[in-house]
């Protein structure tokens, strides 16, 4: 009994320490699962994480990339525009050279051939005393000669008209007078726009010594006591070697920059004009000169007391009109009478000179001419009758008036 007793507390010590050591392993396994589920979820998050932070630099490395690209558009724009914009102001460059350039373009030496073949000789350049050249021309508004080079360096009221002086060219407008302030020998009330070159002349804006080593000396000399402006006029004049006869006269004027040689100008002929004259004691050669240019210098001036006030300078016509003679109750009555506005001198032409014997002499004349009346431009053959002393106009007859 005793020992099936002890059999039985025997098995039953056995089953409780196996049980014990199930439970001791059971909650081992447990703790292990658990430990391996902990690090598969670690695991896990660590592959989200690293997935997630792959796919952020992706992004970043695209998004990067896209900002470079369109950067790069961006600097390829601008690279184009700055090559569109630097070729632009290359070509507006060309097109357009600076206005110191423009201005070279008037600059003529009256020591090159190209200017010595138009004032003395012949064979080249213009019959009526202008000056041939290419940068300002008849037809050009002051606005657009103004643009291309500049203001006019100075205006004076001369020969009936006030041209403005550019680099060498002495440009006369239509309107006789320049757009400007109106204190110079400009007008203020003229539309440049509207304002055409009629003709450009030489302007040599030199000393006398100058002319004198560019030309010689001349063949006719006036020391100012038969000039209107009591300053020196030369007188060159020669045949060519085609025969035809050529006059130049260089006048002296009075500048802002103090006196110089002015405009310049040649008239050629098929013949010596001079050729009666030289044989008369009357009329020589020098006086024919001086009465061609008084007629002229009073004919132009006549179309500007027709059409402006001039500076307070119309007057200007009084000293070839005397008041109580014919000819100063004609011009005045002319003025008056308004039908002579928008007057224009194109041509003078001085056809002989008579001394009438009584301290006058008569001037067959040739003039073309317009006005507001006039339909046109008309040729007309006058007869003045001036006085040799003072030059006044003392009457004058018209001989002939046609359409030109």
């Amino acid at each position: 009994m005793l020992v099936m007793i002890s059999l039985f507390l025997v098995a039953c010590g056995n089953e409780e320490v196996t049980t014990e050591d199930v439970g001791d392993a059971n909650a081992s396994e447990t703790s292990e699962e658990t430990a391996k589920l902990k690090e598969e979820n670690e695991e896990l998050k660590r592959k989200k994480l690293e997935k997630e932070n792959e796919e952020l630099r992706k992004e970043l490395e695209e998004q990067k990339e896209s900002e470079g690209e369109e950067n790069d558009k961006e600097d390829r724009s601008n690279s184009s525009k700055d090559a569109q914009e630097s070729e632009t102001a290359s070509k507006d460059s060309d097109d357009n050279p600076s206005l110191s350039e423009n201005r070279a373009a008037l600059d003529f030496d009256i020591n090159s051939s190209e200017v010595k073949s138009q004032l003395i000789g012949t064979t080249t350049g213009n019959a009526d005393g202008t000056f041939a050249q290419d940068a300002i021309i008849p037809g050009m508004s002051q606005t657009e000669v103004e643009e291309k080079y500049g203001p006019y360096d100075f205006t004076l009221y001369t020969s009936g008209a006030s041209p403005a002086f550019y680099g060498n060219l002495a440009v006369v407008y239509e309107h006789l007078v320049p757009f400007g302030p109106g204190n110079d020998g400009s007008d203020n009330t003229i539309d440049p726009d509207y304002n055409y070159v009629d003709s450009v002349y030489y302007y040599a804006g030199i000393p006398e010594e100058d002319l004198y080593k560019a030309l010689g000396e001349p063949e006719g000399y006036d020391d100012g006591s038969k000039t209107h402006n009591g300053l020196p006029y030369y007188n060159y004049e020669g045949e060519g070697e085609d025969g035809r006869y050529y006059i130049t006269g260089a006048t002296t004027i009075g500048t802002p920059n103090g006196k110089v040689i002015g405009t310049v100008k040649r008239s050629l002929f098929d013949e010596n004009p001079h050729a009666e004259d030289e044989e008369s004691e009357e009329i020589s050669a020098d006086d024919f000169i001086t009465y061609e240019t008084l007629i002229n210098e009073y004919l132009y001036r006549l179309a500007a007391y027709y059409n402006y006030t001039l500076n307070d300078e119309e007057d200007d016509i009084f000293y070839y009109l005397r008041e109580g003679t014919p000819a100063y109750d004609k011009i005045t009555s002319n003025k008056s009478s308004g039908d002579y506005k928008d007057h224009t001198t194109y041509e003078v032409t001085l056809n002989d000179v008579n001394d009438l014997g009584d301290g006058t002499v008569e001037l067959d004349v040739s003039r073309v001419y317009s006005h507001a009346n006039s339909n046109g431009k008309r040729v007309s053959n006058v007869n003045y009758i001036m006085n040799k002393e003072t030059f006044a106009i003392i009457d004058y007859a018209q001989v002939s008036d046609t359409s030109y």
